[in-house]
């Protein structure tokens, strides 16, 4: 598997715009401070394969791969002596920056290497950690992918693709679409006066392909570096297109905010694209049920990655984001957004007397049947 930047997308593809070619002989090494990689011996034109352990609590991991970048060498090759995946952070904007493919491999692909070297794994797992093995071994390492999407431009969107896998016809009529979405974003949101971006969407012909360029899980995934979604041949709902624009939208003009109004906010433009009261009828249902939970509760939840209460946040976030701007109007809520969830100071009420007002609210309104044209 390919290790992800902060940009999401594999080292060594320049942003999605180079193929990774590796070929070159397997170089093992272990053990060295980063001061020390230059004198290591030639390492041009080779694959250099390198054990982690407890990577987190090692502060000269990142800047041995850094140094090891700065060389001309063919790609460095991860894999953990516990023969687990650990999280490593590369956020480190020389690496980010790095065309050399960084790569991860498992725990027994590592073991088959060694094994037909004539090397037992453990041995290298034993080694103390000031000990330095460096050792060029008899196998190579040859890897082709694919990185060099092709892109095809709309008015508010440039949308990459593997056009190996995805059809460009299809590519352009979604391009249609999301610039149909964008504008009804823009109208809906005018009060609160967005910039619109120009922004880039990441477009995957299924799940796995999206995990393999990401590591993220789930169909879709909005960051400041642009959307990255599975593509499918049918055409994603308008109403899903408006949900993932406002996503876009609120995070490049007003930052992050809890799951909670994040979901809520692009719950509520999804619905009025749409059926404007679905939000409200399915949360209603979980109200006279006796099966929402307390406000306390939902405001805490991640929305997606919490599976029991996935359906339920996704459509109670959206009457509430709609119960505030119905009420109160959208700069209250944007205000809500800015100064990091002030209740009081917003709406001079705590969020029970928010809850209790929402539920009366529920109960009692008829909402009113408008869309946005």
């Amino acid at each position: 598997m390919p290790v992800i930047n902060s940009n999401y997308c594999p080292y060594g593809t320049g942003n999605y715009a180079k193929d990774v070619k590796v070929s070159g002989k397997l170089v093992l090494l272990s053990g060295l401070k980063s001061e020390k990689i230059g004198s290591s011996g030639c390492l041009a034109g080779k694959v250099i394969l390198m054990p982690y352990c407890r990577a987190s609590e090692e502060p000269d991991f990142l800047e041995q791969i850094r140094r090891l970048c700065q060389m001309d060498i063919e790609a460095v090759v991860l894999f953990s002596v516990t023969g687990t995946r650990q999280t490593l952070n590369f956020q480190d904007k020389e690496l980010t920056s790095s065309n050399v493919p960084i790569i991860f491999i498992t725990h027994k692909t590592a073991c088959e290497i060694f094994a037909a070297s004539g090397m037992s794994f453990p041995k290298i797992s034993e080694k103390k950690k000031e000990d330095v093995f460096f050792r060029e071994l008899i196998c190579s390492f040859h890897l082709n992918m694919k990185g060099d999407f092709e892109e095809v431009q709309s008015e508010f969107r440039t949308i990459r693709f593997n056009d190996n896998l995805i059809d460009s016809s299809s590519i352009k009529e979604l391009g249609v679409l999301t610039d149909s979405a964008m504008s009804f974003v823009a109208r809906l949101f005018a009060p609160i006066n967005p910039v619109l971006f120009h922004q880039t969407v990441t477009c995957f012909s299924d799940f796995d392909e999206k995990i393999f360029y990401t590591s993220h899980w789930g169909r879709g995934m909005a960051t400041q570096h642009g959307n990255f979604s599975v593509f499918e041949e049918k055409l994603p709902a308008y109403e899903l297109a408006v949900h993932e624009m406002t996503h876009s939208v609120f995070y490049k003009n007003w930052g992050e905010t809890i799951s909670f109004l994040d979901e809520g906010i692009a719950m509520y433009a999804e619905a009025k694209s749409g059926d404007p009261d679905k939000n409200h009828k399915k949360t209603a249902k979980y109200l006279t049920n006796k099966e929402l939970l307390p406000l306390e509760e939902l405001l805490k939840i991640d929305i997606g990655a919490d599976k029991r209460f996935t359906e339920m946040g996704y459509a109670a976030a959206g009457s509430f984001t709609g119960f505030l701007i119905e009420s109160y109007g959208m700069k209250k809520f944007l205000n809500l957004w800015v100064l990091g969830i002030n209740w009081e100071g917003v709406y001079h009420k705590t969020t029970f007397q928010l809850e209790r007002d929402w539920h009366q609210w529920l109960a009692s309104q008829n909402p009113k049947q408008q869309m946005i044209h």
